[in-house]
C-alpha cells in the first residue's frame, strides 16, 4: 500500500533501544513505498507521550496511551 506524501503515520510501539527504532522506521519505510527516504512523512511515536516523575526519587517513566 502507498500512503500519499504528508501523511501522518502513528506508530504505537513499545521500542526498547535505537536498533529497534531502527528497524520499525525501515519496514514503515518499506510498507509506504520509499525505504530510502522519509521526505514527506510525518512519522510519530506514539507509545509514550507524557511521563510520570515520582515526586519521592525523581525517577521519570512512561505512561503508555492507548488509541
Amino acid at each position: 500500500m502507498t500512503v500519499p506524501s504528508a501523511a501522518i503515520v502513528r506508530l504505537g510501539a513499545p521500542l526498547k533501544n535505537l536498533d529497534q527504532v531502527h528497524k520499525v522506521v525501515a519496514n514503515v519505510l518499506n510498507h509506504l513505498g520509499c525505504p530510502q527516504c522519509l521526505s514527506g512523512f510525518d512519522i510519530r511515536f506514539t507509545h509514550e507521550q507524557e511521563l510520570a516523575v515520582n515526586p519521592k526519587t525523581f525517577e521519570v517513566s512512561g505512561i503508555a496511551i492507548r488509541g
